[in-house]
């Protein structure tokens, strides 16, 4: 009886002693995953310390200095005298309606040019994405807006509405010639930024459709997927890194805009930009001081936005995980 009872034990422990080797397995494995994970991380860490230290010595500099020039009382037109003040200065900005005013004037042209052109961008990428004939032309031609200087494009809508000798002004109504009141100073704004940097989005976009193969789409659309339920379902999550991308150089872009309102507005009509009021402080009044401490706050606004582009699509980066990493 007891030989009996050993001989059915043992099949019991090898098969616990079988259940404890296939529970270590995955362990093992997940160890060894996370090992490789790291490992990848430290060399990407090593392949691009190199640009990063080149690119903090060309840029922390005038950074630190700008932000030094911020705390003083100084200015170009008495440059010996100098008083250094805290940050009062950025109280003096802080406390200014022409900060805020250019401020919800910049956020503004940001927002609504970016999201007219990541539509315009999504559907021209589409386009060129499906063109089978002349593709290379097509795009070249979608490209050339882009190619030209800023200040060029600027100047040509500037020539077409400018009241009184522009050839588009001249065909509306006397006293309503768009570049003489805020709001249609805004919307010509927006429109050349439109016009100009639509094809940039469109180029990034393209790119990111080369992410979604094209079995995937033609299998959806055998199941009866409609051609707005794979964009939405299928094409736009897939696009999301070249979507982050794209998105994060335009807001960035677009929130430092100068030389369009520069050229078109110069400011008047309420049109001033958080860039030009800046220029304004520093190269005409020559107030170091307030300049560098506008300058400071612009700094502070773009990281501001790079940091939530990047937490809020971190995710959609190819092989990071829940936290973007």
């Amino acid at each position: 009886m007891v030989g009996a009872a050993a001989r059915r034990g043992a099949p019991a422990s090898t098969a616990s002693l079988v259940r404890e080797e296939s529970a270590s397995k995955p362990v093992k494995r997940s160890r060894e995953v996370s090992e490789g994970k790291k490992q990848e991380r430290r060399l990407a860490y090593w392949l691009i310390a190199p640009a990063v230290i080149l690119m903090l010595a060309v840029t922390a500099y005038p950074i630190i200095y700008a932000f030094w020039l911020s705390l003083n009382k100084s200015s170009l037109s008495a440059p010996g005298e100098r008083e250094f003040t805290w940050f009062s200065n950025y109280g003096t900005v802080l406390s200014s309606n022409y900060w805020w005013t250019a401020f919800f004037v910049t956020v503004g042209i940001t927002v609504v040019s970016v999201v007219i052109e990541f539509v315009l961008g999504m559907a021209v990428a589409l386009v060129m994405h499906r063109t089978i004939f002349g593709r290379g032309v097509i795009r070249t031609v979608v490209l050339i807006p882009y190619g030209i200087v800023t200040v060029a494009a600027a100047f040509s809508w500037y020539y077409a509405w400018t009241p009184g000798t522009g050839y588009l002004a001249n065909l509306l109504p006397d006293g309503s010639a768009p570049l003489t009141q805020q709001w249609p100073s805004l919307a010509i704004i927006v429109l050349a930024e439109v016009w100009k940097t639509t094809p940039f989005m469109a180029l990034l976009l393209l790119a990111g459709l080369a992410l979604v193969p094209d079995e995937l789409l033609k299998a959806a659309e055998v199941d009866g997927a409609g051609a707005w339920t794979r964009l939405r379902r299928i094409i736009i999550p897939m696009m999301k890194p070249a979507i982050l991308v794209a998105l994060l150089f335009r807001t960035l872009d677009a929130f430092r805009i100068f030389d369009n309102i520069y050229v078109l507005t110069a400011g008047n009509n309420n049109t001033y930009s958080v860039s030009m009021l800046g220029y304004d402080n520093l190269f005409k009044a020559f107030n170091l001081g307030v300049g560098s401490a506008i300058s400071i706050l612009i700094f502070v606004c773009v990281a501001i936005i790079a940091f939530i582009f990047i937490k809020g699509f971190g995710t959609a980066a190819p092989g990071s995980d829940n936290e973007g990493r």
